[in-house]
C-alpha cells in the first residue's frame, strides 16, 4: 500500500513493500509523483539503522534502472527515496508512474497506515477506516483531518490518507452539489478543506467546493452528523453569494498574510487558501493545498465575477424555474389604508395619484397625504423635492398627531416654497409642527459605511491568538466604530418623537431623498408606539408598509448588484434590526418573537431568491414582473416555510410575550410599589401603562448583539443548554398559565404560577 502522511507544512510520500532477494540481483525501483507539483516534499525512508530525510522538488523525474549497484542504491537511499529490493520492482514502478495523476490523494482508504514506531520498525495499520481499534486509539473516523497530535512533542499538523485509486478517486469524483431548479455549477475544486482553531486545538473538514450561480456550497465527504440542516434552501456549509463581503487570498505557510482581492477581478497565479467574510458576520477559510493546481485559482475567479453582478435582472431570483420547487405566492399588496385605519388619524386621505408612476419611480402607487391637499397640488409640490418624491404621512393619532417623511429641498429655498410647505402641513390651521433633519443628527453614509466594515473586522475573528489581542482594546474599537452611539441615536430620536405626537404635534423626518434614516426612525416609532407591530405578524407589516414600499433601496444599500468593484454596505436597515434587538433586551415580555428571528430576516435580507429585499422601489419589482425577457413570479420572503419547518418557525415564539412584570396601575398619580417600602410617596415619571416603549437610549444600557456579531467565532460559543432548559420552563408555565386563565378565573392562574415554581425551582 502507498501511503499519504502529511507533517506539519511537509509531505512525506511513505512507500514500505516486503524486502524479497532472488538469486543475489538487486532490482529497484524507485516512485515519483506530480502531487503539489512545485513544491519541497520530504520523502521518508523507514530503516532499522538510520532514517533519511531530504527535500526532492516534486514534478522531477528520477530514473530506474534494473542494474544498479550497491553504492547507486546507497546514494538513492542519501537524497530520500524509497528503494524497493523485490522481483516485481519495474512493474509496480511504471504503473505507479502511469496512474499517479489519478491517484495522487485518494480520500477513501481500506488500509491506513498511521504513526512510524522507530523502536518496532514499522507503522500501525489498520484495514479499515471504521475499525474499532482504531477509534479506541484515538483516530477520527472517516476524512476528517485531525490537524493536532495527541502528544505536544509531535509535528502539530498530521493527516493520514491513502492513495489508493480504485475505490477513493472515483467516490471522490461523484460528489454533485446540491441545486435548486434553474440553478447552475460554474466552478468546483476537489480535497478542499475548511479548518478552524478552538483552545489551541485545529480541526478542519475535507470536500468538494462548489461555485454555483446561487451559492458557495462545500460538499463534505462524510455526513455531517453534527449539524442539523435547519434551512431547506441552503446547506450548513452553503453560502449565498449576494452575502459575501470580501474575499483575502491567503499565503505564507508559517505566518499567514492576507490579502483582499478587488471583486470583478482575475487572478492568474496558484492560490493557496482563501478567508470569505460574509455581511451576515459569517467567515469561511478554505485551504486548496490539497487540490489542484488550477482548481484554487477557477473557483476564486468565478467568486470574484459572481459575487456582485452588474445588474438586478442576474441575480438568482429571475431564473425562471426556482418557483417549482420554492412554491409561489401571491404578492403581498401595499397595506396603507389598513395602517391610516389603525391608526384613527383625522384628515388624511389615500392618494392614487402616483398610480402610473407619473409623480415619483421611488413611491409607491399609493400612498396617504392629508386630507386637504388634492393630487394636483400633489404633483406640482413634488418637483420641489429630491427624487420628485412628496411629503408622505406614515402614522399619526386620532386626535390630531402626525409623522411625515420629507426628502430635501431640491430647489432654493423661499418664502413662497414655506408658505405652500406650511399649507400641506396644516401650519396654518393652528398645528404645531416640528421639523427634525435627520442628516444633522445621523452620521453621514460614507460614516455609516465605514462603521459597518469596522464592526466586521472587529467581530470575525478566526484565531484565539487574535482574539486575545483584540479583547484588551475591544471596548474602545467598539467605541471607535461609531455603531452603538448610531443605534443610541435612533432610539433618542424615536423616543423624543413619540412625546410629540403624544402632544398631538405635527413631526417632520426630513433626510436626503426621504428614503433612508426616516424611515428607520419611523419604524421604531410606531413600533414603541403600536402594540400590534411587536407581534411577528404585524413586524411583517411594518417592513412591508415602511421598507419596501417607500422604497428602501435594499439592493443598492446591501450591494446585491453593482457595476462598481467598491465594497459600500449601507447598514441602515442591521441598524433598525439592532435598535429592535435593544427594544427586546428591555422590554422582554412586549414582543412576541426572540432575537432569533430578527437574525434569520437579515440572513433572507441578503439571499437573492425572494423579489422581497432585492429591489430599490416597487416600480422595479413591477417593470421585472413585466419584462418578458426575464420574468419575475412573486415570491415574497414572508412565505418562511419555503426556508424552515414548523417547529424552527414555531421556536421564533417568545414565551415571555404579554405577561406583565406587575398590575398595571391605573393613573400615573398611583403610588409606586416601593412606596412603602421607603416610607413616601414615589411618583413615577415613566409609568408602565404609558402610552410608548420608555426605552433608556444611553449607550451604556444598550447591549451589544454578540449573538449575531460572533456567530462564526467557534470558541465564543457558549453551552446552549441552560438556555434552552429555562426557555422550556418558560413555555410550560405560560402553557399552565393559559390553561388556567380559559376558565377566567385568576385564582387558577396564581395556583399554576405556584405549581410551576414548586415543581421547577
Amino acid at each position: 500500500p502507498r501511503n499519504l502522511m502529511v507533517t506539519g507544512s511537509e509531505i512525506e510520500l511513505v512507500t514500505y513493500w516486503s524486502n524479497h532477494q532472488k538469486e543475489e540481483e538487486l532490482q529497484t525501483a524507485v516512485l515519483t509523483t506530480q502531487f503539489c507539483a512545485g513544491r519541497p516534499v520530504e520523502i521518508l525512508t523507514p530503516d532499522d539503522s538510520d532514517t533519511s530525510r531530504e527535500f526532492v522538488e516534486f514534478g522531477n523525474s528520477v530514473d530506474f534502472d534494473e542494474s544498479l549497484e550497491t553504492d547507486e542504491v546507497e546514494d538513492y537511499i542519501d537524497l530520500g527515496f524509497d528503494v524497493c529490493t523485490l522481483d516485481e520492482g519495474f512493474d509496480v514502478a511504471r504503473n505507479t508512474k502511469q496512474n499517479v495523476e489519478a491517484d495522487r490523494m485518494s480520500l477513501d482508504s481500506n488500509t491506513v497506515a498511521v504513526d512510524w514506531d522507530t523502536e518496532k520498525g514499522s507503522f500501525l495499520t489498520f484495514h479499515k477506516v471504521s475499525n474499532r481499534s482504531m477509534q479506541q486509539q484515538g483516530y477520527l473516523k472517516g476524512y476528517t483531518m485531525t490537524l493536532n497530535n495527541r502528544v505536544k512533542s509531535e509535528p502539530t499538523f498530521t493527516s493520514y490518507i491513502d492513495l489508493d485509486k480504485e475505490e477513493g478517486a472515483e467516490e471522490a469524483m461523484q460528489i454533485t452539489p446540491d441545486l435548486l431548479e434553474g440553478e447552475l455549477c460554474v466552478s468546483k475544486a476537489d480535497r478542499v478543506c475548511s479548518y478552524s482553531t478552538v483552545s489551541g486545538l485545529t480541526s478542519g473538514m475535507t470536500g468538494t467546493l462548489f461555485v454555483t450561480t446561487l451559492k458557495l456550497s462545500l460538499k463534505l465527504h462524510i455526513e455531517d452528523e453534527q449539524k442539523i440542516r435547519k434551512n431547506k434552501i441552503l446547506a450548513p456549509w452553503d453560502i449565498p453569494l449576494s452575502s459575501i463581503f470580501a474575499i483575502y487570498e491567503i499565503t505564507g505557510e508559517g505566518v499567514e498574510k492576507k490579502k483582499r482581492l478587488s471583486l470583478g477581478s482575475n487572478v492568474s497565479s496558484k492560490v493557496e487558501g482563501i478567508f470569505i467574510v460574509c455581511k451576515n458576520f459569517r467567515f469561511y477559510k478554505f485551504s486548496f493545498k490539497f487540490a489542484k493546481i488550477d482548481e484554487g485559482r477557477n473557483v476564486v475567479n468565478a467568486l470574484l465575477h459572481h459575487v456582485r453582478p452588474k445588474k438586478n435582472n442576474l441575480l438568482f431570483a429571475f431564473e425562471q424555474h426556482i418557483y417549482t420547487s420554492l412554491g409561489s405566492t401571491p404578492s403581498v399588496k401595499s397595506g396603507w389604508d389598513e395602517v391610516r385605519r389603525k391608526s384613527e388619524a383625522q384628515n388624511v386621505r389615500l392618494s392614487r395619484a402616483n398610480e402610473n408612476w407619473q409623480i415619483s419611480h421611488s413611491l409607491p402607487q399609493e400612498f396617504i397625504v392629508p386630507g386637504h391637499i388634492t393630487d394636483e397640488k400633489l404633483g406640482k409640490m413634488s418637483g420641489l423635492f429630491v427624487g420628485s418624491r412628496p411629503p408622505v404621512w406614515v402614522w399619526g393619532t386620532p386626535r390630531g398627531g402626525g409623522l411625515y417623511l420629507q426628502p430635501n429641498l431640491n430647489v432654493q429655498p423661499s418664502l413662497q416654497i414655506d408658505q405652500l410647505r406650511d399649507d400641506f402641513y396644516g401650519a396654518r390651521l393652528g398645528k404645531i409642527v416640528k421639523e427634525i433633519d435627520l442628516d444633522r443628527l445621523f452620521p453621514l453614509q460614507t460614516a455609516l459605511e465605514e462603521s459597518f466594515s469596522l464592526m466586521l473586522d472587529l467581530h470575525c475573528i478566526e484565531a484565539e491568538k487574535e482574539a486575545e489581542k483584540i479583547d484588551t482594546e475591544y471596548f474602545s474599537r467598539l467605541e471607535n466604530s461609531g455603531w452603538l452611539k448610531t443605534v443610541s441615536c435612533t432610539l433618542r430620536t424615536s423616543q423624543e418623537i413619540c412625546d410629540r405626537l403624544l402632544r398631538d404635534e405635527t413631526v417632520v423626518l426630513i433626510e436626503g431623498e426621504g428614503r433612508g434614516s426616516s424611515i428607520l426612525v419611523a419604524s421604531l416609532v410606531e413600533l414603541m408606539y403600536e402594540g400590534e407591530y411587536r407581534t411577528r405578524q404585524g413586524f411583517e407589516n411594518l417592513v412591508q408598509n415602511n421598507w419596501v414600499s417607500l422604497g428602501f433601496p435594499f439592493s443598492v444599500n446591501h450591494q446585491l448588484c453593482s457595476p462598481k468593484s467598491e465594497n459600500s454596505v449601507v447598514p441602515i436597515f442591521l441598524v433598525f434590526l439592532d435598535a429592535v434587538y435593544q427594544l427586546i433586551q428591555q422590554f422582554p415580555s412586549q414582543f412576541d418573537f426572540r432575537p432569533e428571528y430578527l437574525i434569520d430576516l437579515w440572513d433572507t435580507a441578503l439571499l437573492p431568491i425572494f423579489d422581497t429585499f432585492i429591489f430599490d422601489s416597487e416600480h422595479d419589482r413591477s417593470m421585472a414582473r413585466r419584462n418578458p425577457e426575464t420574468p419575475l413570479k412573486p415570491s415574497p420572503a414572508w412565505n418562511w416555510s419555503s426556508q424552515f419547518s414548523p417547529e424552527y418557525i414555531k421556536s421564533w415564539e417568545n414565551p415571555l410575550y404579554d405577561i406583565p412584570r406587575r398590575p398595571e396601575r391605573t393613573t400615573w398619580q398611583d403610588p409606586h410599589p416601593s412606596s412603602m417600602i421607603m416610607e413616601k410617596q414615589i411618583l413615577p415619571g415613566l409609568p408602565e401603562n404609558k402610552k410608548y416603549l420608555p426605552v433608556n437610549p444611553s449607550i451604556p444600557a444598550l447591549s451589544t448583539w454578540l449573538d449575531l456579531f460572533h456567530r462564526s467565532v467557534a470558541f465564543f460559543q457558549k453551552s446552549k443548554e441552560l438556555d434552552e432548559k429555562l426557555l422550556r420552563m418558560q413555555r410550560s408555565a405560560k402553557a399552565e398559565i393559559e390553561k388556567a386563565g380559559t376558565n377566567k378565573r385568576p385564582v387558577k392562574i396564581c395556583e399554576a404560577r405556584k405549581k410551576f415554581f414548586n415543581q421547577n425551582p
